[in-house]
């Protein structure tokens, strides 16, 4: 669920906005896989699965976006948080984020299917150091 709360100075009273957004069952079943993977160097408790929007669901460590999932059978994607200046250079020309044109992004796209989720560890274990280092 998202509520967004504002206030309407027109009509002087307050806005509430609730959206009821569920969660894609794949897409939460590969974020749970990744979870248990990065928990090995992690806090489980530290990471959430949410969906604030119905064009992904996102992965966040301390509140901080680190990978966002598109998996329906009409689109197959993750982006994930790329800060780290020895992995944009390793990464920038590698075949799996063909799809990411701006590479000066801090979310990298990238096609997705289940068999490749170890392509993206290192990079989300570099990201979650990032933070904790914060």
């Amino acid at each position: 669920m998202r509520i967004t709360i504002g206030y309407d100075f027109d009509k002087m009273e307050p806005i509430k906005n609730i959206k009821n957004i569920t969660i894609n069952d794949q897409e939460n079943d590969i974020l749970k896989n990744i979870i248990s993977i990065l928990s090995n160097n992690y806090n489980e408790k530290d990471f959430n699965v949410i969906a604030e929007t119905r064009n992904y669901t996102t992965l966040k460590y301390k509140n901080n976006d680190i990978a966002r999932i598109k998996y329906t059978d009409k689109a197959k994607w993750l982006s994930v948080l790329i800060l780290d200046n020895n992995l944009i250079r390793k990464y920038e020309n590698d075949p799996l984020f063909s799809k990411q044109k701006n590479k000066k992004q801090f979310q990298w796209k990238s096609d997705f299917n289940e068999n490749n989720i170890n392509s993206y560890i290192e990079i989300l274990n570099k990201a979650c150091e990032q933070i904790e280092i914060q």
